[in-house]
């Protein structure tokens, strides 16, 4: 379904008003990891934050997914990025 909507013209970046959260997000905090990779080959932005500050490699780490957060890191993502918290990807570690 997700491949159909992005093939449709979805964007693969777009958030929701309630929780700033991207598709990226909600796949990875989902547990959707074959989602999470097709949004992550469609060009998603592992970067964006939803309005916590947390990013998708921080709650791939907080799961402790580490073939997710290989993944997320050869897209981009940025382990430095800090949540409303002041906490870095490094900090979620389990």
């Amino acid at each position: 379904a997700a491949e159909a909507l992005l093939d449709r013209g979805a964007a693969v970046d777009a958030s929701d008003e309630r929780r700033g959260a991207t598709a990226l997000i909600w796949a990875v905090g989902g547990d959707q990891i074959e989602v999470a990779y097709l949004l992550i080959d469609k060009g998603a932005d592992p970067n964006l934050a939803d309005k916590a500050g947390r990013t998708p490699l921080m709650l791939a780490i907080s799961q402790g997914n580490r073939d997710l957060v290989r993944r997320l890191l050869a897209a981009g993502a940025d382990p430095s990025a800090t949540d409303s918290r002041g906490m870095a990807a490094r900090d979620w570690v389990l």
